[in-house]
């Protein structure tokens, strides 16, 4: 993913999802590398959830 990509992801994430999930809820999401970075995570532990990233493996 483009660097611009994940910075529009994280807006997103920050804008539209954090604000309209119930409190303390768990966010799962794929085990991309863009998905484990650490103003993400930072992001979403601020906001009192928690990140699951690796859930799934491949085959």
């Amino acid at each position: 993913m483009l660097t611009g990509s994940v910075e529009v992801l994280i807006c997103w994430v920050e804008e539209k999802v954090l604000p309209n999930i119930p409190e303390n809820r768990c966010i799962v999401m794929n085990n991309t590398d863009f998905h484990k970075g650490k103003a993400m995570q930072k992001m979403i532990k601020n906001a009192d959830h928690t990140l699951l990233t690796s859930l799934f493996s491949r085959a």
